[in-house]
């Protein structure tokens, strides 16, 4: 129910948006800037939340070996923010699917 009126979580039919009064929107859409090194050009990245997150983490897992000890904890907090970062956005899921749940429930109490 809560899938078909947002779009959250709906993978196979991602809305590709997080704002709600677009309609259709999921929390998982996230946009931000990336820069490409070699060209120094920024662009803005459009995708879920989910595997970018993945990215990023491996990117900083892979570079890993080249910080020093100072470099190493901000990534090791870096992570731990992301994984914060996670827990929030899916518990902000939770809560936006019981806000509609309400809102349907006192619709069809009003009908």
């Amino acid at each position: 129910m809560f899938k078909q009126k947002s779009g959250c979580f709906d993978c196979e039919n991602c809305p590709r948006n997080n704002d709600p009064e677009k309609g259709r929107f999921c929390v998982a859409w996230v946009e931000y800037p990336e820069k490409n090194i070699q060209t120094d050009e920024t662009r803005i990245t459009k995708e879920c939340w989910f595997p970018a997150m993945f990215k990023m983490m491996f990117d900083l897992v892979k570079s890993d070996h080249q910080m020093s000890e100072h470099q190493t904890k901000t990534t090791n907090a870096i992570i731990e923010g992301f994984s914060q970062i996670d827990e929030t956005m899916r518990a902000q899921g939770r809560l936006t699917e019981e806000r509609i749940r309400r809102i349907e429930h006192d619709t069809r109490e009003d009908q």
